[in-house]
């Protein structure tokens, strides 16, 4: 399901979830309605949203939108600016080659800017959560292998001496990590957030019931012994 879709729904239907999509492919959205749609859910939700936020490495994905597949990390970046401008509240204005208007004020917006967790693991999106998240996102990989990219993402915060901000969030996540202690070592490894299922996703048989079950059990086997 579309993630601003789906985290509405479920906004809707409670009271405490924090929400997450992770990630969103950022660089081939329009930037102010993408702007409108997070402070909106932002808004109406409490303010209980972050925003994952990646690139995407297929070509298709902006071409087939009628967007440029090239200086997708540099339309990234400004993107991630005018968001955060856009949260102000106040009239702001953008010209660049990239996205060119001018001048917008968005009403209403979150009280708190919305936190962004930027995804990828590449050099460069290590490089760019560093510089302007407020947080990483990984994709599924090996804990030796996440140690290696949260000491390498810790170290790019040093060089641009983000690594004071109060609240850098790293989302890890491990598709075999099905136990406590499988959780308390990606927690350990400086994990502050984790992905994970209640269930087995590629099973054809799979029912509500068993993901109801599957939800109450990790609640039970896992969260409570956190």
């Amino acid at each position: 399901i579309e993630p601003i879709v789906a985290m509405s729904f479920m906004a809707a239907a409670t009271k405490k979830l924090r929400f997450c999509c992770g990630v969103m492919k950022v660089p081939m959205r329009q930037p102010l309605i993408l702007a409108k749609q997070l402070t909106s859910l932002s808004v109406m939700s409490g303010e209980r949203l972050d925003f994952g936020a990646g690139i995407s490495p297929w070509k298709e994905d902006f071409v087939y939108n009628g967007v440029p597949f090239e200086k997708r990390g540099e339309r990234f970046d400004e993107v991630i600016g005018i968001i955060r401008d856009a949260q102000k509240g106040e009239f702001f204005e953008h010209h660049t080659a990239n996205y060119d208007f001018g001048p917008v004020r968005l009403c209403p917006v979150p009280k708190k800017p919305i936190p962004v967790i930027i995804g990828g693991h590449a050099k460069a999106a290590l490089q760019r959560a560093a510089r302007l998240g407020d947080g990483w996102f990984s994709a599924n990989s090996e804990p030796e292998v996440l140690k290696k990219m949260i000491d390498e993402l810790n170290g790019y915060r040093r060089e641009y001496g983000t690594d004071k901000h109060p609240d850098f969030r790293i989302h890890a996540f491990n598709q075999f990590a099905y136990g406590v202690d499988d959780f308390k070592q990606l927690r350990d490894l400086g994990a502050t957030d984790c992905c994970a299922m209640g269930w087995n996703p590629f099973d054809e048989n799979l029912t509500l019931q068993a993901k109801i079950d599957g939800i109450r059990r990790f609640g039970d086997e896992i969260i409570a012994r956190m």
